[in-house]
């Protein structure tokens, strides 16, 4: 398994665990701009990039503020950016 794992899905299911689980990868840009992409292209309403070596959360994308306007990326302290350039 790769360092950084990309969980996603929808805000109406049950939680998945390990069947959230969509891709990994070595390298923090490629993570962040595929989790990007299920956001964005799929319309998943929430996205986690994790650090299988720290196991933290990294960059997410909250389904809860998938209405606002001004972008729905958020960040967790000490976490990467998601951001709409």
């Amino acid at each position: 398994m790769k360092r950084y794992l990309v969980f996603s899905g929808n805000s109406y299911y049950a939680s998945g665990g390990w069947l959230d689980f969509k891709k990994d990868f070595t390298a923090t840009k490629a993570a962040i701009e595929f989790a990007n992409s299920l956001h964005e292209e799929d319309g998943l309403s929430w996205v986690h990039v994790v650090d299988s070596k720290t196991l933290q959360i990294i960059a997410y994308v909250d389904g809860s503020f998938c209405g606002n306007t001004q972008g729905s990326y958020l960040k967790y302290e000490n976490a990467l950016k998601l951001t709409k350039e």
